[in-house]
């Protein structure tokens, strides 16, 4: 009876997270102080995992970000290897008088001569042709 006695001695002085540290002081009876202080203990956890921020939400828009960020950085590539081997054919023209002659002897493509063809065309429909305002003027001033 003794034992009792001094159990329920103990019972009233709630037992803390301290207690923990001796296993064999805790009883069956003992679990409601110690689903409180499990409690106690998960609050400030629980508190900080509300205050982060969404982490899936932010990845998912880091890689947008990144995905956009690589094409267009993959658009630059291509332009800058097109300006490159343009500064190359540069180079060699400057360099070489047959290259040089070579670049500006070379005929236009099928559609390139056509669309420049039309376009010689509907300006010479759209203007007067230069010699006619060259007689005219002459004829004036004399």
């Amino acid at each position: 009876m003794t034992e009792y006695v001094q159990y329920q001695n103990e019972r009233k002085v709630p037992k803390t997270a301290d207690d923990l540290e001796n296993p064999d002081d805790w009883t069956f009876a003992d679990l409601e102080a110690m689903a409180r202080i499990v409690e106690a203990d998960m609050k400030p956890v629980e508190e900080s995992t509300r205050s982060i921020p969404d982490i899936d939400n932010t990845i998912q828009e880091v890689e947008k970000s990144l995905k956009k960020s690589i094409a267009s950085i993959s658009v630059l590539i291509i332009l800058v290897e097109a300006k490159k081997l343009e500064l190359e054919r540069f180079v060699r023209a400057v360099k070489d008088n047959e290259v040089r002659d070579s670049i500006y002897s070379r005929k236009l493509a099928p559609d390139f001569a056509r669309q420049q063809k039309e376009i010689r065309h509907s300006l010479q429909v759209s203007s007067p042709p230069l010699s006619r305002n060259l007689t005219r003027r002459t004829l004036r001033r004399n």
